[in-house]
């Protein structure tokens, strides 16, 4: 409302000329930015186009300087120039969206390795952290797979190792028959996305079913989601390296070290069941809550029932019958 709009026809060049430079300098800025922190491909282009606009608080200023510190016309003109840009920012986002749709000025889109047609008894999916320590146990047991990566910065870097990864995508039926999947005895998803993960595993186990499919699971409502889906080998990523701190820190409280492996394993043991408990009524929250309490009352039950055998069996090696 305070845009002073005589500007278009009293001054043009010197608006378009004031918008040209702050839409310019903001872009180049945001694209340095961008690339100074590593990101990669046409994302630092997408949001230097997306953000170059003037910000809304300019108004505020300009209008604020006025009463002293800065003339009419040079206020009326920045809020000018401030508008303009917002004006232009939807262009520059589509400008933003057709690079992305067509990659970055000067990059052409990768094609996907061809895969050599092996019939291995282990295909991964997925080689971040995870799928690589089972690739290299893989490796030094000289047990050949076929490894499969969507990201192809992960396997340029992976293939400086001398491993064996082809880049593509887990999800395409063709690419995972090239893989001969129907000949592999375990298919491994070590993905870190969920719902890439779920998906690739509804695609395996609906066209090679006899394949095992061993998966990871991110966290416990993922896990639920393989569980319903019937793989036949999970591990919550988190799960082991916590339960092996807890055993640690037990023997550090005192604990000897059967009865600080106990009761993880007790613990493991009762979660594990909970789990698949869990999985069954997954669609049901208020039920799986109610399960869940249910299950911890009961584990909690169990150790306070040990504690008094415990008590007693001491009681009685301290007090012998005559």
């Amino acid at each position: 409302m305070s845009a002073n709009l005589s500007l278009l026809i009293e001054e043009p060049l010197v608006l378009l000329a004031s918008t040209a430079g702050l839409l310019l300098l903001k872009t180049a800025v945001l694209f340095g930015l961008g690339r100074l922190f590593g990101l990669g491909g046409d994302s630092p282009a997408r949001i230097a186009l997306t953000l170059p606009q003037g910000g809304e608080f300019a108004f505020v200023i300009f209008g604020a300087a006025v009463a002293g510190v800065m003339a009419r016309d040079l206020a009326d003109l920045l809020i000018m120039v401030v508008t303009m840009t917002m004006l232009l920012t939807p262009f520059l986002f589509t400008v933003g969206e057709r690079i992305s749709a067509t990659g970055a000025p000067g990059e052409q889109e990768r094609e996907f390795d061809a895969i050599e047609e092996k019939d291995h008894d282990v295909v991964i999916a997925g080689m971040g952290r995870f799928g690589q320590i089972l690739a290299r146990i893989l490796h030094i047991r000289r047990i050949p797979f076929t490894a499969i990566e969507s990201n192809a910065a992960q396997v340029d870097f992976i293939r400086h190792f001398n491993a064996s990864v082809y880049y593509g995508d887990v999800n395409n039926l063709d690419l995972l028959r090239a893989a001969r999947v129907e000949h592999a005895r375990i298919f491994v998803v070590a993905l870190p996305d969920v719902t890439e993960s779920i998906r690739v595993v509804t695609l395996v186990r609906e066209h090679f079913p006899d394949v095992k499919i061993y998966a990871r699971a991110r966290n416990r409502h993922h896990a639920q989601l393989l569980i319903n889906l019937k793989v036949d080998y999970l591990i919550r990523e988190a799960l082991v390296s916590s339960l092996e701190m807890a055993e640690e820190m037990l023997r550090a409280l005192g604990d000897t070290e059967e009865i600080a492996e106990m009761t993880v394993q007790r613990f493991r043991t009762a979660d594990e069941r909970l789990l698949v408990r869990e999985a069954a009524i997954l669609q049901d929250e208020k039920t799986v809550i109610q399960s869940a309490e249910a299950g911890w009352r009961e584990l909690e039950d169990l150790f306070d029932a040990d504690e008094l055998r415990a008590a007693r069996h001491e009681r009685g090696n301290n007090h012998p019958s005559s």
